[in-house]
């Protein structure tokens, strides 16, 4: 289209060839004192009889003058034919008819060349400034001159079937010195495009440097420059276009289209209200107001361009042969080999509604070069273009095309604004696409980068993707590689893309279903893989399925770290991430998880690293002061942790803690858990040493210490301290670290402690405290899951509780009952093999020279002396014997009973400050104040009051309810009664 274009302004300005083709042609003929010259462009006079009959054939049809012996002045590039030439006046000479033929083009002798034809059939008028005589020679300088009549500017095609003949006709063309008119209208033809307007002015100009000759004196006949050219009234051009792949890309214009589909015709149609100019000097031609440029293809949409102004700048051809050039000095505008250079819209805003292409634009600058394929937008507030379905605003665009396609040169500035719909899926192009929207403040790059394409927001840009969420930086850098796509369709090229690294600084944002964080660094690269075919070809129902079908995952994340890098693995439609380094103030946590009551995901440290995060022997790596990690239910912290999922094992060389999961179990409810197990706090693990867990069981090393919180069926809170040289902590399931779904009811099973274990267990109930026990051993064992305990001795155990039991009454029946307000008693058992029992229950069991200590204390810190050198005191119990159970069902606060329960066996002896007793079997019940003295079947229980030598009661049973002073004896031998207050129930037949 543009080339049509070119050579119709230029056929536009052929009309100015007939006001120099006279001054150069007619000066020899006029002045008879010039001398012959045997240079190019020599004028001579011949007759129709000469060689060039044969020439002037081939031009003009039978019958026309110019075959019917014309006179004729010949020039290397022009020719003159006229009839007659006459002096009208001393100043006007006539010449009619007359018809001028000019040559453009081609070698010496016109070879090649292409006329350009003149013909004024009324003649033309020349007036000069001076008198003239021709029979003397006398000549002035040419004032005016006049063309009456039609004229008209023809010439046939350049080659046959080039479709590229010319015609202009118009009336009563004027001459002046400084322009020429053509007020009348003006029709003109350049093969199958025309045009038509009124009122045509070319204005001329004579350069300083051409008003001497080569000497350096005066120039006697100036000849001016054509400068300008103005048709006033433009009253429309169509361009008529045979091949609109003209119109395509590059690309698009090398596919071979099919023989059978013949090339439609386009018109393009140009209206303006205004003039248009064409500036010879700038090569710019100019429509001026209310432009409107048509585009309609043969059965297509219309293209339209609404504009104040259009500008078409024109450039000289590189590639024009120089033999071919404009001599020195030429007067005659040089018009051969102009190319359009760019074409300029401007408007309040100029329009552009291009249906065709599905675009459409609204900017006050619009430019498109047609040399180095460059479009640039500008508008002082917003731009708007829509291609396709997508949306920009911006205040300037430039863009420059590629040769042969795919991605060229963008470069957008002041704050903008992009928006569409990204294509569907290609199994399923007719799903809807995925709507995106890119804003910035300072400006977009696009260009070539070591072979690929760097795309860069500068200055702030965001990237949301609807639904999935948005993207933000102050600087973002995306490097693309560009390919051609080998299944794109037989003559249709096209490109692949591949996003290979991104670069985002200063205050990165991530906000999507998944992930929300902030970094201020962030590195990405992509590495992409084929598919496998083996994958395609076994994958089910349920690969192949929509992936709008899938469900989605409920699971969030926040990030928060100084600098982000990751390498992904885009393999098909899937992006995996193969490797990820998080540094500087790390924070990674899940906000939602998968189901309500899962345990969230926690990552804290100053450095997170993920290698092979994509395959089955991905390792993490964890460093910080201290890093902390909560994953499937557990927590471990440290200086380095390191996880390996191959070997599903999570290692910490250093000292560090651990969280473990722990089911709420009430004391006495047997092993099952609680309703509200899921509030029950994990149980703590610290460490000197280290650590290591392979999915079930954690091994601690040196300076051990675990915390964690049990209850009672009343409520009674208990906080457990344990602490131990060793520590072995194995779970009830695997927790498997490659799998993505978390283990369900992951707890503790068993603790397993080696080496100096030291236990501290304390009880509160409604804020206040009911007990403190303590526990020291050699080695425990204590399984959750059951409540049974092992400890191995030698050890010892001490209990502070409240009471109202032994420790407040004895044998002499007129003590007075003093304490009536519960009261701390302390029980202290040492042992030498081992104790066994249940701490669900509150069942414990000593054996082994077990020596037991009981009594009154002041406060939960204070003990009993074990070995009293002057005997126990008021209210205090030493007892000894083989074993010893003790049992607790209950804790007393405020008159609610306690249900302890002590039982001593073999060698059994109890000694108090009021009395002394020796059985096989001694058994205190705190819920019925009662105690019971057995013996063994050969040796009779007795008991002693204070300063007896010998027994006062012998019996196989002895009752005694301290609350009563009552005394209950089976199988007596013999009572002192008289020391014995209170009701007596003698042994039953």
């Amino acid at each position: 289209m543009v080339s049509r274009f070119v050579r119709f302004v230029t056929s536009l300005a052929t009309v100015v060839f007939a006001y120099f083709a006279y001054r150069l042609v007619l000066v020899p003929f006029i002045e008879p004192a010039a001398k012959p010259r045997a240079v190019a462009g020599e004028a001579s006079w011949t007759t129709s009889a000469d060689a060039r009959t044969q020439e002037l054939q081939a031009l003009f049809p039978p019958g026309s003058w110019e075959l019917n012996r014309p006179k004729v002045l010949d020039t290397d590039r022009a020719v003159l034919l006229l009839r007659d030439l006459r002096e009208l006046d001393p100043y006007r000479i006539e010449l009619k008819p007359c018809t001028l033929i000019l040559f453009s083009g081609g070698g010496e002798d016109r070879q090649g060349a292409r006329p350009v034809i003149l013909q004024a059939a009324q003649g033309a008028v020349l007036t000069f400034a001076e008198p003239i005589n021709l029979a003397r020679g006398q000549i002035g300088h040419l004032d005016r001159g006049s063309l009456p009549g039609e004229v008209t500017i023809r010439s046939p095609e350049s080659r046959p079937g080039a479709g590229d003949q010319l015609e202009v006709v118009t009336h009563n063309v004027q001459l002046a010195r400084d322009q020429i008119k053509a007020p009348q209208p003006l029709r003109f033809r350049y093969g199958p495009s025309y045009g038509s307007g009124r009122d045509l002015i070319i204005y001329l100009t004579t350069p300083a440097g051409m008003n001497l000759t080569e000497s350096g004196s005066p120039r006697k006949n100036r000849v001016p420059l054509v400068s300008a050219a103005e048709l006033v009234h433009v009253d429309r051009i169509r361009l008529q276009l045979d091949n609109p792949r003209e119109l395509a890309s590059t690309a698009q214009a090398k596919a071979e289209p099919p023989a059978e589909s013949p090339a439609p015709s386009l018109q393009v149609e140009i209206t303006c209200q205004g003039p248009f100019k064409f500036d010879f000097a700038g090569k710019v031609a100019t429509f001026h107001d209310h432009v409107d440029v048509l585009r309609v293809p043969a059965g297509g949409p219309l293209d339209q361009l609404n504009c104040q102004q259009l500008s078409i700048y024109f450039a000289t051809s590189s590639d024009r042969p120089k033999s071919g050039g404009k001599p020195a000095g030429s007067a005659t505008p040089d018009l051969q080999g102009l190319q359009v250079e760019r074409i300029q819209a401007r408007g309040a805003p100029a329009v552009l509604q291009a249906p065709s292409y599905a675009a459409t634009l609204r900017a006050e600058l619009f430019e498109y070069n047609f040399l180095t394929r460059q479009v640039r937008i500008e508008d002082g507030q917003k731009l708007l273009l829509r291609y396709q379905q997508y949306d920009v605003e911006a205040r300037q665009l430039e863009y420059q095309f590629a040769a042969g396609g795919g991605l060229g040169r963008l470069q957008a500035r002041g704050p903008g604004h992009a928006y569409g719909t990204l294509p569907g899926q290609a199994d399923r192009p007719e799903a809807a696409g995925q709507a995106l929207e890119v804003a910035w403040n300072d400006r977009v790059m696009l260009q070539p980068h070591q072979g690929d394409h760097a795309l860069s927001v500068l200055g702030g840009g965001t990237l949301r993707m609807h639904g999935e969420g948005e993207f933000a930086a102050r600087d973002l850098h995306l490097w693309i590689n560009e390919s051609p796509d080998p299944e794109a369709p037989r003559g249709q090229p096209r490109f692949r893309y591949r996003p290979l690294r991104m670069l985002a600084e200063g205050d990165v944002r991530v906000d999507s279903w998944q992930l929300a964080g902030t970094t201020q660094r962030a590195e990405v690269w992509i590495r992409h893989e084929d598919a496998p075919e083996a994958a395609a070809a076994t994958a089910g129902p349920k690969q192949s399925q929509d992936p709008a079908q899938r469900r989605r995952s409920n699971q969030k994340f926040e990030l928060a770290a100084d600098h982000l890098q990751t390498q992904l693995v885009r393999r098909g439609q899937e992006t995996i991430v193969e490797h990820l380094v998080l540094d500087g103030q790390v924070r990674l946590r899940e906000v939602r998880t998968e189901k309500a009551g899962d345990v969230p995901l926690a990552i804290v440290g100053d450095l997170i690293q993920v290698d092979h995060a994509n395959t089955t022997s991905a390792r993490v790596h964890v460093k910080g002061r201290p890093s902390e990690v909560s994953a499937r239910g557990l927590t471990v912290a440290g200086d380095t942790i390191q996880l390996s999922r191959g070997e599903n094992r999570i290692w910490i060389d250093s000292p560090g803690k651990m969280l473990l999961p722990v089911s709420a179990q009430r004391r006495g409810a047997g092993p099952g858990p609680a309703a509200d197990s899921a509030a029950s706090p994990p149980l703590s693990v610290a460490w000197g040493g280290r650590l290591d867990f392979d999915g079930r069981t954690a091994r601690f090393l040196r300076d051990v210490h675990v915390s964690g919180v049990q209850w009672s069926q009343q409520g009674e809170v208990f906080d457990l301290l344990v602490m131990g040289h060793e520590l072995a902590v194995t779970l009830n399931q695997k927790a498997d670290l490659s799998s993505d779904k978390p283990p369900q009811n992951l707890d503790v099973q068993e603790l397993a402690f080696v080496g100096g274990v030291y236990l501290q267990n304390t009880g509160r109930l409604a804020g206040s405290q009911t007990s403190y026990d303590q526990l020291q051993v050699r080695d425990l064992t204590i399984d959750q899951s059951t409540g049974r305990l092992h400890a191995y001795g030698p050890g010892w155990g001490s209990s502070v509780r409240y009471d109202q039991g032994l420790a407040e009454k004895n044998l002499n029946p007129a003590s007075p009952d003093e304490a009536s307000e519960p009261r701390l008693v302390y029980l202290r058992v040492d042992y030498e093999d081992e104790a066994v029992g249940n701490v669900l229950a509150r069942e414990l069991e000593f054996r082994g020279r077990v020596r037991t200590l009981y009594g009154p204390v002041e406060a939960w810190d204070k003990t009993l002396d074990p070995n009293p050198a002057e005997g126990v005191g008021r209210g205090q119990y030493l007892l000894t014997s083989d074993q010893l159970a003790i049992a607790d069902a209950a804790a007393r606060v405020n008159g609610q009973e306690a249900g302890l329960e002590l039982t001593a066996l073999g060698n059994a002896s109890i000694e108090g400050q009021a009395f002394s007793a020796r059985a096989w079997r001694v058994a205190y019940a705190k819920a019925k104040e009662l105690v019971i003295l057995e013996g063994d079947g050969r040796a009779d229980a007795e008991l002693w009051r204070k300063g007896s030598t010998t027994p006062d009661a012998a019996a196989q049973q002895i009752r005694f309810w301290t609350n009563t002073q009552s005394i209950q004896v089976d199988g007596g031998r013999f009572l002192n009664l008289g020391q014995v207050a209170g009701s007596l129930e003698l042994p039953k037949r």
